[in-house]
């Protein structure tokens, strides 16, 4: 099995090249689609993703990074580059994608697990959101 890592895009496209032009048979996209770009190209770039997604659903696997944490409601943490119109845009999107179970804090593909950050787990089980897990 051949795992294609795509870490921390902060609203780039990248990720379109390395999927078309790395082989793979599973991706995994580590979190943190936002915060950095412009909030229309962060926010179209991860709708595109989700198209992505959509059409590949059983390979293709989101996580939640630190950067999308301060956009789900009930989470005080903000972190660099916070938009509060990205937040009003995209929070009720990211809601959606947990409760669809589309967005995960940690995936397990292979005998270790896949997360963007082991704070990120401890948080969730701490504040009992253990869905996302």
């Amino acid at each position: 099995m051949k795992y294609l890592i795509i870490p921390d895009l902060h609203g780039k496209d990248v990720w379109l090249n390395a999927i078309n032009s790395i082989a793979h048979n599973q991706v995994v996209f580590l979190g943190d689609y936002f915060d950095y770009l412009d909030t229309e190209k962060e926010i179209a770039n991860f709708f595109e993703i989700l198209n992505h997604k959509k059409e590949q659903s059983k390979t293709m696997h989101l996580l939640i990074g630190n950067h999308e944490l301060h956009f789900l409601s009930g989470i005080d943490q903000k972190y660099s580059g916070f938009k509060a119109k990205t937040f009003e845009l995209i929070s009720p999107v990211l809601e959606e994608l947990i409760s669809k179970g589309w967005l995960k804090v940690r995936m397990q593909l292979t005998s270790e697990p896949f997360v963007h950050m082991q704070e990120l787990v401890q948080l969730f089980v701490f504040k009992t959101i253990s869905p996302l897990i």
